[in-house]
């Protein structure tokens, strides 16, 4: 018998005949694949009911007997199938799980395309920046053509004097090879600074992918310092650092930081420009909490709270001829070493630019609480 899955409740009927005491007649059935053991009843019922079968195939035997005889083994059996729900059957559970596979490949598709472009997008992101940031460079160089030239200039005319010195002291009817060779190793000296000088700006226009190594910052703070004095010294402005002794090298970008060294310095001489007297810009390096804190400070006018909450905005400048970009890139330099930049500052009291440079790997160094801070 094949019943579908909606029959797969029923009631069986069976019955025996015995001629010589009928009222004494007893059964015993048992569906197997369900039941463990027969059930014994007596003869007042002649029906086994079963409700909620699951899918399957069974076999119903009944026997019977008299109160006192043995069973009339095999006895009577039927043989049922219930046929699975369409949802419960073999070709069903094959095309959901083809189904399932053919989604899951989908999404994983879909996603690993999301992935790729959101890849792209970033990496057209990161070279947008870099180009913008190179762009920054050398206008900012541009700006510095005379400081520069002068600061170049001095070292090569110090090597000329000395190489005249030193001819002089090797024309004499008797040579005078000390003080020559003294004249030729200052020729070496000024040539070395010169050509460092030419490499330090080198580097800031030249193109290229970040390279993180590990850095000196107060190394870089003097090379900076040797970089820009000349146009401090322009507009009689004194450049003053205060490096903190064994401070400990940070992984960072060499061209980078100098970038944001370079905007912050600039950023103060110009604060500073026209001022009665000159002014001072202090360079401080400091460590606490495993990270490095440096210190940009000027004597100029400062600036408002207001001003202070748009300084970091793209394009916002209080220059006749800024882009207003130095400030955006360099905080984005910063913090993409995991580090901070802010400022503080009270008007007519100097403003001061601080930023942080993870050592190791702790918590950041938190800004103090009455930091003018974006």
């Amino acid at each position: 018998m094949r019943l579908s899955h909606k029959q797969n409740s029923f009631s069986i009927g069976y019955s025996a005949l015995s001629y010589l005491n009928p009222p004494t007649n007893r059964y015993r059935y048992m569906l197997q694949g369900l039941d463990r053991d027969w059930n014994e009843v007596g003869r007042d019922q002649r029906f086994a009911t079963y409700t909620t079968l699951p899918a399957g195939k069974y076999t119903f035997r009944v026997e019977g007997a008299t109160n006192r005889g043995p069973w009339d083994e095999p006895g009577a059996t039927l043989l049922i199938e219930i046929l699975p729900a369409w949802w419960n059957s073999w070709w069903f559970r094959l095309i959901y799980i083809a189904a399932l596979l053919l989604v899951a490949a989908a999404i994983y598709i879909y996603r690993r395309r999301q992935q790729k472009r959101d890849e792209e997008r970033s990496e057209r992101l990161r070279q947008a920046q870099a180009d913008l940031a190179h762009i920054n460079r050398v206008s900012t160089m541009g700006e510095l053509t005379g400081s520069l030239a002068h600061e170049i200039k001095q070292p090569i005319a110090a090597a000329v004097t000395n190489a005249r010195t030193c001819l002089r002291w090797l024309g004499r009817d008797q040579p005078d090879l000390p003080e020559a060779r003294e004249a030729a190793e200052r020729i070496i000296k000024d040539v070395t600074r010169a050509s460092d000088i030419i490499s330090r700006i080198h580097l800031l226009f030249k193109k290229g992918p970040p390279q993180r190594e590990s850095l000196d910052v107060n190394e870089l703070i003097h090379e900076m310092i040797a970089l820009l004095r000349s146009e401090a010294s322009r507009h009689s402005i004194l450049i003053r650092d205060e490096p903190a002794s064994e401070l400990p090298n940070v992984m960072a970008d060499r061209v980078q930081l100098q970038q944001v060294f370079m905007n912050l310095m600039l950023n103060g001489i110009d604060a500073m420009k026209g001022m009665p007297g000159g002014g001072e810009l202090t360079i401080r390096s400091e460590t606490g909490d495993a990270q490095l804190l440096i210190s940009v400070t000027d004597t100029g006018m400062g600036f408002s709270l207001e001003q202070a909450e748009q300084i970091f905005h793209a394009f916002f400048t209080t220059k006749d001829n800024g882009t207003g970009m130095g400030l955006p890139i360099s905080r984005s330099i910063i913090e993409s070493h995991g580090g901070r930049l802010w400022a503080t500052s009270a008007p007519g009291c100097g403003a001061t630019f601080q930023f942080t440079l993870p050592a190791t790997v702790a918590p950041q160094f938190r800004p103090p609480e009455t930091a003018l801070t974006r």
